[in-house]
C-alpha cells in the first residue's frame, strides 16, 4: 500500500510491525504484544485519567473505547495491507488514508467535545486560556490545508491539463494560471491567519486587564485588520475573475465564483461589537471608581 501524508503516523508503524513480525518468531510476538498496546492506548487513557480525577466516565468517554476499536481494525489493516487492497475493501476511497482520517476525526472531535464541556462554569481567564488554543489550532490547520492543497489539488491538476495541452498541441497557459489561481484562492485564508494572531494578541490583554487601554487599542487593531481583510477579499475575487475573463483565449479551463467572504464580515462584526462593549465597560468601570 502506497503510504502518504493522509496514513501518517499509522502506515508507517504498521510496515515496521510487519516487518518485525516476518523477521523471527520472536519478532512476531514483539509485533503482536506492541499492535495491541498501540490498540489499547485511547481505552488505557480513560482507565489513568478516572484512575487520578476519581471521577465518573461520561458520555464522552465512548468516543476513548471507538477509538481503540478503530486502532485495533487500522492498525491490523496497516500491518496487513493487502486486506485493505482487497475486493472487500477495494471500494473504500483513499483506502488507509481513509481510515487514518476516520481515526483522527474521532480524536478531533473528543478535544472538542471535551474542551466545550470544560467551558461551563470556568472563569474568564479559563476561557480565554481556551479560545487561545483553539485560534492557535484553527491557524495551524489553515496553514496545513494550504500546504497539503498543493499536493492533492495543484499538482495533480496541473499535471492533468499539461498532459491535454501537449495533447492538443495548443499554447495554453491554463497550468501557470491554475497555480495563480489557487494562490489567489488562498488569500482569504492567508488573511485570516493575521487576524487569529492578533485575535490571540488581543485575548492576551484580556487576560492581562480587561479594562486597559491596551486592551482597547488590540480590539480596535483587530477590527481595523478585519475590515482590511475582507476588502482584500473581495478586490481579490474581482480580480480573479476579471483576469479570467481577460485572458480566456490563454486557458481553456476557467472557475468563475462570486465570493462573500460571509464568516469573515460576520468575524469584523463580531470583533466591532466586542470593541465596542470593551471600551463601554472600560467608561464604566472608570465611572464607578471616579464615585467611589
Amino acid at each position: 500500500m502506497n503510504q502518504d501524508i493522509f496514513t501518517f503516523p499509522f502506515g508507517q508503524i504498521g510496515e515496521a510491525l510487519r516487518a518485525l513480525s516476518l523477521a523471527s518468531s520472536a519478532g512476531n510476538i514483539a509485533a503482536m504484544i506492541i499492535y495491541l498496546l498501540i490498540s489499547i492506548l485511547p481505552v488505557l487513557y480513560l482507565v489513568d485519567r478516572v484512575a487520578r480525577q476519581k471521577k465518573e466516565p461520561d458520555a464522552i468517554d465512548i468516543l476513548l473505547i471507538m477509538m481503540s476499536v478503530m486502532l485495533f481494525i487500522m492498525m491490523y489493516l496497516m500491518v496487513n495491507p493487502g486486506y485493505v487492497n482487497s475486493n472487500l475493501y477495494g471500494a473504500m476511497p483513499g483506502k488507509g488514508g481513509a481510515l487514518a482520517m476516520t481515526f483522527w476525526s474521532m480524536v478531533v472531535g473528543y478535544a472538542v467535545l471535551k474542551y466545550m464541556k470544560a467551558s461551563v462554569g470556568t472563569d474568564e481567564k479559563k476561557l480565554a486560556k481556551y479560545l487561545k488554543l483553539i485560534l492557535t489550532a484553527v491557524a495551524v490547520t489553515i496553514v496545513a490545508e494550504i500546504v497539503l492543497g498543493i499536493f492533492t489539488e495543484v499538482v495533480p491538476a496541473a499535471r492533468g491539463v499539461r498532459e491535454v495541452d501537449q495533447l492538443l498541441n495548443s499554447d495554453y497557459n491554463t497550468t501557470v494560471f491554475l497555480w495563480i489561481k489557487y494562490f489567489a484562492d488562498k488569500i482569504p485564508s492567508v488573511l485570516n491567519i493575521f487576524v487569529i494572531v492578533h485575535a490571540i494578541k488581543m485575548v492576551d490583554q484580556l487576560r492581562a486587564d480587561r479594562y486597559s487601554q491596551e486592551t482597547i487599542s488590540a480590539a480596535e487593531k483587530l477590527s481595523r485588520i478585519c475590515r482590511i481583510s475582507v476588502t482584500v477579499m473581495i478586490i481579490t475575487s474581482i480580480a480573479v475573475n476579471l483576469s479570467q475573463f481577460l485572458i480566456w483565449t490563454k486557458v481553456y479551463k476557467a472557475n468563475y465564483v462570486v465570493d462573500i467572504p460571509l464568516f469573515s464580515i460576520a468575524m469584523c462584526i463580531a470583533v466591532l461589537l466586542l470593541s465596542k462593549f470593551i471600551a463601554s465597560d472600560k467608561a464604566l468601570k472608570e465611572d464607578n471608581d471616579m464615585i467611589i
